[in-house]
């Protein structure tokens, strides 16, 4: 389930870097179609991740990795509320997101690296 979970966010990531670009060209309702299925797989990583912390025993131990699985879910977690929140800046007609995209894409990318060290730790 963790691969799973890394592939999701991946994809999840690899998506955002498309909408992203999208922003800068102001293709806004592609962009808007595009970040619902960015936010599903990014929700959905996330969720499995945390299932799989719940499930599974603790890994990465002896590699010093110990605690990166719950890192990553919190920095995923946190950066899914920061995707709500361009969200709805984007609803209330504010254009201009560039902090919060920011944001929400700093945190993904440390989850992002963290379940993946997490996952390749033994």
């Amino acid at each position: 389930m963790l691969s799973a979970s890394l592939a999701l966010v991946a994809a999840a990531g690899l998506l955002g870097l498309v909408l992203i670009l999208l922003h800068g060209l102001r293709k806004w309702t592609t962009a808007a179609r595009l970040g619902l299925f960015h936010a599903v797989l990014g929700a959905g990583g996330t969720a499995l991740l945390i299932a799989a912390l719940a499930a599974s025993p603790a890994r990465g131990a002896a590699a010093g990795a110990g605690g990166f699985g719950r890192a990553a879910s919190w920095f995923l977690l946190f950066a899914f509320l920061a995707g709500l929140s361009i969200w709805r800046a984007r609803r209330r007609g504010r254009a201009e997101t560039l902090l919060l995209i920011g944001i929400h894409a700093t945190l993904a990318v440390f989850g992002i690296v963290f379940l993946a060290t997490y996952v390749a730790a033994p």
